[in-house]
């Protein structure tokens, strides 16, 4: 099997924007491809911040890919000085007939390696990164590969890899302040139009709309660091329902309503008599 990594440029610009896989994957439905759709905007703002990627193939089959920009404008919750931050990688769990799990071919470190090389081509100091302990991608997948923890909040773990004296990286809470409605609901959502989470961000609006006026739904765009939060980061987004913290992580229905009922059990009784 032969697995190539190409930098990002035209001719595989559709397999980046859609993660890693075949664009005309019969899997995608169309909310998949309205995503799709959405990542555009995303390049087009961050391709002049310096955004790049690497595309990896498995026999010129899409396998996966890395996404990095320079750590002084990535849309993540982190501080850091002359370091490339890589905001994604993904591997495919399986190739075109779903024979072969691709995620045990080295594919990522191959990634992570093609990544260094332009870091260092390029005079960044180092390379950071955001991993969740104990959950995707987690932080012993890039121990491995020469990173260490250097600051952490929760599960939510900084590493980096640096390559010469540089300040260290650290997490940053965010400067979002949520809304607190006395008379109802409110459900803040900050993200980045990076990794909508399409599904998530829809199914908190859909059951914030389904108790009317008791309850609004504001959205929040973080891609330029003007807003941010430490849950904001790739397949995450920061959630508060009336200033109190929700899960970043994708909820069911239930969830979500049992979240908002208990908002609303929050409001005081104003005595009126």
């Amino acid at each position: 099997m032969l697995v190539e990594v190409q930098p990002l440029n035209e001719m595989n610009m559709d397999v980046y924007l859609a993660c890693g896989c075949h664009p005309q994957d019969e899997r995608f439905d169309a909310d998949y491809k309205d995503r799709i759709e959405c990542k555009r905007g995303w390049v087009e703002k961050m391709l002049p911040k310096g955004l790049g990627a690497r595309i990896a193939l498995m026999d010129y089959y899409p396998a996966g890919f890395a996404e990095f920009m320079p750590i002084e404008v990535a849309p993540a919750p982190v501080i850091g000085e002359r370091l490339l931050f890589l905001t994604e990688i993904h591997v495919n769990s399986e190739d075109k007939g779903g024979s072969i799990d691709l995620q045990h071919h080295g594919i990522g470190k191959m990634l992570i390696r093609s990544v260094e090389q332009y870091a260092r081509e390029q005079g960044f100091a180092g390379i950071a990164t955001i991993a969740l302990e104990g959950d995707w991608l987690p932080e012993a997948f890039y121990e491995n590969l020469g990173f260490s923890l250097v600051d952490q909040k929760d599960a939510i773990c900084l590493l980096w890899y640096p390559f010469t004296d540089c300040p260290k990286p650290s997490l940053w809470l965010g400067n979002f302040e949520p809304t607190v409605r006395d008379d109802g609901v409110q459900v803040d959502v900050i993200h980045t139009s990076q990794c909508p989470g399409a599904n998530t961000l829809g199914l908190w609006r859909m059951i914030a709309e389904e108790y009317g006026d008791r309850v609004t739904f504001a959205e929040h765009i973080a891609d330029d660091r003007s807003v941010m939060d430490i849950d904001c980061m790739t397949g995450c987004m920061g959630v508060f329902v009336n200033g109190k913290r929700a899960p970043c992580r994708p909820v069911s229905p239930e969830q979500v309503r049992s979240l908002i009922d208990e908002g609303l059990s929050r409001i005081p009784v104003i005595d009126q008599s």
